[in-house]
């Protein structure tokens, strides 16, 4: 028997996405996060700890993946003195026979069966694969049915996922409801068609249990019945339908109804138990504001623009759209145009019509099935000269929108803050340098909260393919008494285009990590060279500097030598509401300094002459001496626990007849002075 091998293009479309999703985009070890966790936290809520109340996630560690305490995703909300997951049940329901298989797996691997460990978290990302094969599946069972081509078909399914941002979230986010959501509203819309074509009951019970799912994923979603029209030949044939509806299937249109009511129950009881109402508004902290539209943002914004982000719908749509005008085919495109323009329109009227921190507009993925045709429509009655010559234009959206999923996943591409300027700073660029670039923002802090300050020598050269230690602390609880959040270092850097980097590492002991982190001097420079005032911050927890007992920064000049003046390494608290240590180790310096005459009096005479207050030149005198005083002891605590530097000075110091620690006082007095 011969077989057709085009009835596994699906097939094949879903191993491209495994091949590239473990070969460039890699897939991660958390599945279940974010908004997904959402959805998916109602199989082990109602499965594992019989708990619809979420009081079991107060107290519930999922080793390896989240304290769940912790982890808040803002699904779990305060509802009138009770907590209600605030999404609804579709997506678990879908979820949940793999979730089963996946309890089932971790019993046989003997892993744990919280819900949360290896095998929830890869049959997760099955579940994704799976419906995103039924939603290419059903999306070629409609075009076929259209009459579209089997080749034009099976570029758009290709379209579909490899260059819109549907990509995106069934490798990086595949428990969010969107892929559920194309899948199902896809076999709604080719049950429709085949309700029409057939008349048989069957259908229309399979096209209400649809709707009802539908509306159990994302009530919004069933907005997508608009675009049944455009089936129909012109509005007197779809009167005809609708008529012939209600007037011959009535008895079927009561028992589709009735299946419905019942499906949406589900919904119903989970609030009940929840709540003990049956009818709830689960989303009443966000609202829509429909005299405030946000279209244009929604479509070409920056930010998160629809044809910004998948410019192959926008390629799609305009070819469509001049085929129709062409065609004069103004029904079918108000039929399209329509649905489309009411679904943005209450898309864009949501208080965050961005969506949060995502890739692309989001929401669209759910009616894929609505560019699906309009591709479809657009590319099937071209001439064969001009399909080969639009068609590259199409494909070389998929490059594109695979890089920004990459960057995206990689922090190149910030979640929910792109302008113009950054989103072409960083158009395609996969270099490590551009990791996090878009990500810094700078945090201020008060004189009061600065815990230690360490000078770097003016006018560092560091020569390419080397690296220079900045800072060297070994005993760093001696060094810096007091707690901190934050380790700054800021210069006058010229580093212009290259992958140099500052590199702050923590360390419990010299082979343990607590720490490690690098900025990309790029992240300041940005490719214009000199830079000012450069600033490098990193911020760390309390847990991390109680483990640490050591402490170092390097710059590393990477194919370009770097260049670096000014700099000071400063140590911030930021929950510190009095004076800190350098603060008042500063004010002991001034005060010394006030009580010593000679020291006052050459003070005074250098105001004279400079016309500098007396107060700042005493300021700065006490820093000077601070500075050196810590140089000092930083130096002593270096030599004490560097071995071949102290059997040196223990050699040195029994051949000149002085005790050790006299001979490391004249050996930091040397190094200082002569430094």
């Amino acid at each position: 028997m011969k077989i057709r091998i085009k009835y596994f293009q699906e097939l094949v479309i879903v191993l491209g996405v495994i091949i590239l999703a473990f070969n460039y985009l890699q897939p991660e070890k958390l599945i279940i996060k974010s908004d997904g966790k959402g959805y998916y936290e109602y199989l082990p809520a109602i499965f594992i700890y019989h708990d619809l109340h979420w009081n079991y996630l107060d107290t519930l560690n999922t080793k390896g993946y989240y304290k769940h305490s912790e982890y808040k995703v803002g699904a779990i909300i305060e509802f009138r003195n009770k907590k209600i997951n605030k999404y609804f049940i579709g997506t678990a329901f879908l979820m949940s026979p793999f979730f089963m298989m996946g309890h089932i797996w971790a019993k046989i691997t003997d892993q744990p069966q919280d819900g949360y460990s290896k095998p929830y978290q890869d049959f997760m990302w099955i579940a994704a694969l799976f419906y995103l094969w039924l939603g290419l599946l059903y999306v070629r069972r409609l075009l076929n049915r259209l009459n579209i081509k089997a080749i034009v078909i099976f570029i758009v399914q290709i379209l579909l996922v490899f260059a819109t941002p549907c990509l995106h979230y069934v490798t990086y986010e595949p428990t969010f409801s969107h892929v559920y959501s194309f899948a199902v509203i896809t076999a709604l819309s080719y049950y429709f068609l085949l309700f029409v074509e057939r008349q048989e009951n069957k259908y229309l019970y399979i096209v209400f249990v649809l709707c009802a799912l539908t509306i159990l994923i994302r009530p919004f979603n069933i907005l997508i019945i608009l675009i049944f029209p455009v089936i129909f030949s012109g509005l007197h044939q779809l009167c005809a339908f609708i008529k012939n509806l209600l007037v011959k299937k009535k008895t079927a249109l009561i028992k589709a109804t009735l299946f419905t009511v019942f499906v949406l129950f589900l919904q119903c009881l989970v609030w009940y138990i929840e709540t003990g109402k049956f009818i709830i508004d689960s989303y009443y902290k966000e609202t829509f504001d429909f005299s405030n539209p946000e279209i244009i943002n929604v479509l070409f914004s920056y930010r998160k623009g629809l044809f910004i982000y998948s410019p192959v719908l926008f390629i799609g749509s305009v070819l469509a759209l001049v085929y129709g005008i062409i065609h004069k085919k103004y029904f079918a495109i108000f039929s399209l145009l329509i649905p489309f323009l009411i679904f943005t329109y209450i898309l864009s009227s949501w208080w965050s019509w961005w969506y949060g921190m995502s890739y692309g507009q989001r929401s669209y993925i759910d009616i894929l099935v609505l560019f699906a045709i309009i591709m479809a429509y657009g590319l099937n009655k071209l001439p064969v000269k001009l399909f080969y010559v639009i068609l590259p234009i199409f494909l070389v959206t998929i490059p594109v929108t695979v890089i920004q999923c990459f960057q995206y996943k990689t922090y190149i591409l910030h979640w929910d803050m792109m302008e113009k300027e950054s989103f072409w700073e960083v158009f395609l660029k996969t270099e490590d340098r551009y990791r996090g670039v878009l990500w810094q923002q700078e945090k201020s802090y008060s004189q009061n909260q600065i815990v230690y300050q360490y000078m770097i020598e003016d006018g560092l050269q560091i020569p390419k393919n080397t690296s220079y230690s900045l800072l060297d602390i070994i005993n760093l609880s001696a060094v810096i008494p007091e707690n901190f959040d934050m380790v700054e270092f800021q210069c006058d850097i010229n580093d212009q285009n290259s992958d140099s980097k500052i590199i702050l590492s923590l360390k419990s002991n010299i082979d343990s990590s607590v720490y490690w982190n690098q900025i990309f001097t790029y992240h300041q420079t940005r490719g214009a060279g000199v830079k000012k005032k450069a600033k490098f911050q990193f911020s760390l927890t309390k847990k991390q500097i109680n483990q640490a007992e050591n402490l170092f920064m390097v710059v590393t000049a990477d194919n370009k030598n770097v260049q670096l003046r000014n700099g000071v390494i400063t140590m911030i608290a930021f929950n510190e509401d009095g004076a800190s240590v350098y603060t008042k180790k500063i004010k002991e310096e001034v005060l010394k300094i006030k009580l010593d005459t000679s020291v006052m009096n050459t003070i005074k005479i250098e105001s004279l002459k400079t016309g500098e207050p007396v107060n700042k030149l005493i300021q700065k005198k006490a820093k000077k001496i601070f500075q050196f005083k810590e140089r000092k002891r930083r130096l002593v605590i270096k030599m004490r626990s560097t071995p071949e530097w102290l059997r040196s000075l223990e050699t040195k110091a029994n051949d000149q007849g002085v005790s050790l620690d006299e001979m490391i006082e004249r050996d930091v007095e040397y190094v200082l002075n002569n430094d």
